[in-house]
């Protein structure tokens, strides 16, 4: 049945293609209709109902009726209007029929969904990108699609969009700069920089940060540095006649691990999440530990070496760990995991607390049929959703890593 809150939720329905159109209509690569004069040719918009019936009841298609009629552009002078055609009955004499509802104008349109900030915003936001001309427009049209919701929103910066474009300028000419952010020779704050690097990124590539920023744009990065120890008593780290606990090497020398022969007797690559589960890790023969802290992981991708040896993966029972296993398995998808299974979750139940949840709710995609069982049960239940590595005794930690091995 048509009501007033049924011509709300059909409005709103229609906001994300109104949306779609503009952008097309303000980089001119819609239809030829959009691409002739300033108005834009979406209006008037009539609003199409999954029925178009009233109530059988008198008294309540009379209080809707009047409803509709209250909130229309016909009585208040703004937002949706109404076509009423005066029609003849037998029974009822004449009266007035609703024909069509529908918004005149985008003024109209944009009032009634209260959007006209937003809207405001886009069309400042993408007319100063096209001034800018620092995409054609084809690819800012599609650009603009991806990144709607950021453009609607208010940036009081008069400059923000052109130091914006600046910057993806100057690194899409100089890919290999090899300076510091805060060293690239134009105008603009090195804080703004640091602030807007994804946004920066997505006028250079479509593709996402596949490293980090400052190395996938040719630009020198802090030294980031990989932690890692032997596990094996009978090959221990030598420097000389030192035999350090740990090792901390930049990532570029970490890439090149494999050609100094340290490696000669390691077997297994153990990547173990937490700080302290890392430093108490028990001893295990022909075995290398590394810290897989989130960032870490990104960065061993680099590390071709590593295809070499098994991997395995020693994570929290929780959902971002498994997030991070998943994607540390679409570089090295050979990886094998440690108790994040359901004999672990069963075993330390009484353990179980209330922990972060991953924001998009997403479910990782490269996890076996038991990890997923751990995921999914995790995921169900937003009081009880965390284990970390941490509490786990050491002895069933001992045994889980023998069985592994074994695989």
């Amino acid at each position: 049945m048509i009501s007033y809150e049924e011509i709300k939720r059909s409005a709103h329905l229609v906001f994300n293609d109104y949306l779609r159109y503009t952008i097309e209509h303000l980089t001119g690569q819609g239809t030829d209709a959009q691409k002739e004069g300033s108005a834009l040719p979406y209006f008037p918009l009539t609003l199409q109902f999954a029925s178009n019936t009233f109530s059988d009841s008198i008294k309540e298609k009379v209080s809707v009726i009047s409803e509709i009629y209250e909130n229309s552009k016909n009585e208040s002078g703004a937002g949706y209007s109404l076509d009423i055609e005066t029609i003849s009955t037998r029974s009822n004499g004449r009266k007035g029929v609703i024909k069509r509802i529908y918004f005149a104008s985008e003024e109209d349109y944009l009032s009634f969904v209260q959007k006209e900030n937003e809207v405001s915003n886009l069309k400042d936001s993408l007319n100063s990108l096209i001034k800018e001309d620092a995409l054609k427009l084809d690819l800012l049209n599609e650009w603009a699609k991806e990144h709607t919701a950021f453009l609607m929103e208010e940036h009081r910066d008069k400059e923000f969009w052109h130091n914006i474009c600046i910057a993806a300028t100057w690194l899409l000419q100089n890919p290999e700069s090899n300076l510091y952010l805060k060293e690239i020779p134009i105008d603009v704050p090195a804080s703004f920089l640091e602030e807007h690097k994804n946004l920066i990124h997505s006028f250079i590539s479509s593709d996402p940060i596949k490293i980090s920023f400052e190395v996938d744009h040719g630009l020198k990065k802090k030294p980031f540095s990989i932690r890692f120890r032997s596990l094996s008593k009978q090959n221990p780290i030598m420097l000389g006649s030192l035999k350090p606990e740990e090792i901390a090497l930049s990532l570029g020398d970490f890439a090149k691990l494999e050609k100094t022969g340290f490696l000669e007797n390691i077997e297994i690559v153990l990547i173990v999440e937490n700080e302290m589960p890392y430093l108490t890790f028990p001893n295990a023969e022909s075995t290398l530990a590394i810290l897989g802290q989130p960032h870490t992981l990104n960065a061993l991708k680099l590390c071709k070496w590593l295809k070499n040896y098994k991997i395995i993966y020693f994570g929290s029972l929780k959902e971002h760990s498994f997030d991070n296993l998943s994607a540390f398995r679409s570089n090295f998808p050979n990886t094998y995991s440690m108790c994040m299974d359901t004999k672990t979750l069963e075993h330390y139940s009484f353990l179980l607390e209330r922990g972060s949840m991953l924001k998009n709710k997403s479910i990782p995609k490269r996890l076996t049929e038991d990890e997923n069982v751990v995921f999914l049960t995790l995921r169900l239940d937003s009081e009880k959703n965390v284990i970390e590595q941490d509490k786990l005794e050491l002895d069933y930690i001992i045994e889980e890593f023998k069985e592994v091995s074994k695989l």
